[in-house]
């Protein structure tokens, strides 16, 4: 307790006296950045993005726990990204006086990153043993999602047991069916929202010999203008479009630049929005 009331910053403090009560395991429990936001006590409205909280309350904390003369651990924040985004966070934790030499973490497998309790190394070897690690990986994150149900109705929760029967009941199996499904769902219904944009965009026009005329009025003129004339008028019309039609705009723009102008679902948003720019009236619009 004299180490832990040496501290003046309160979030210094919290995390020497999170990473002191998992010194035998060597690391903390894993975190999401929101349950690590309420455990340290930062307000939704602190350190709204990544990079301050980072700095504030994890970073220079850890240095000053790190650095002090008095502190009796050294500490390391261990980052669990999905891309480039930070998700989670768990923090090593080893003795000072142990400092000269490497500091070797047990060789968890990273299937049990997300685990938000210690698995001793021997009972990852025995699951591995009968699962992959992605089935493994992604039973214990449908076993979190349990969890916290569990904890919403406060239930009390033995995260090390239902681990333990969410892995060889191959929960994930079931997790990753579940998404693959609504992944094609939702797929599918904007491959159909998209087709019905398209079909009402053209149908604007009163027929499609209508559209061929003012296509090609429109098209010359705007090809007749300098490269990256064309480029700002595209990215101002696109800016200019509803969120249903933006995306799909966007999406075309960025794949196929100039070609766009072939595509009639583009065309069919651009002219509009140059008539209006250009003083030029398209009727039927």
């Amino acid at each position: 307790w004299d180490v832990f009331n040496h501290f003046s910053g309160k979030y210094e403090a919290i995390i020497y006296k999170l990473c002191k009560d998992y010194i035998g395991v060597g690391r903390t429990p894993y975190m999401t950045i929101d349950e690590l936001r309420e455990y340290m006590g930062v307000k939704p409205s602190e350190y709204a993005e990544f990079m301050k909280l980072n700095e504030w309350v994890i970073k220079k904390p850890i240095k000053s726990i790190n650095d002090s003369q008095i502190s009796d651990i050294i500490v390391e924040a261990i980052y669990n990204r999905n891309g480039r985004k930070v998700i989670g966070i768990h923090f090593t934790v080893q003795l000072k006086n142990q400092a000269s030499f490497p500091f070797v973490e047990p060789q968890s497998n990273p299937a049990f990153t997300c685990a938000k309790v210690s698995i001793p190394i021997s009972a990852q070897e025995e699951y591995l043993a009968a699962h992959t690690a992605e089935q493994i990986s992604l039973s214990i994150e449908r076993a979190n999602q349990y969890c916290e149900q569990l904890e919403k109705k406060q239930k009390s929760v033995n995260y090390g047991a239902i681990y333990k029967v969410a892995i060889a009941e191959n929960w994930g199996q079931q997790f990753e069916e579940q998404r693959t499904i609504y992944a094609e769902i939702k797929a599918k219904k904007i491959r159909n929202k998209t087709r019905e944009n398209e079909e009402l965009l053209v149908d604007k026009t009163q027929n499609k010999s209508d559209w061929a005329m003012i296509n090609q009025r429109f098209l010359e003129r705007l090809k007749s203008l300098p490269e990256d004339e064309q480029h700002a008028l595209i990215v101002d019309c696109i800016k200019a479009q509803k969120p249903v039609f933006k995306t799909m705009a966007r999406n075309n723009y960025e794949k196929f630049q100039l070609d766009v102008l072939e595509k009639p679902s583009f065309t069919a948003l651009l002219w509009p929005y140059l008539a209006e720019r250009w003083n030029e009236p398209i009727e039927g619009f």
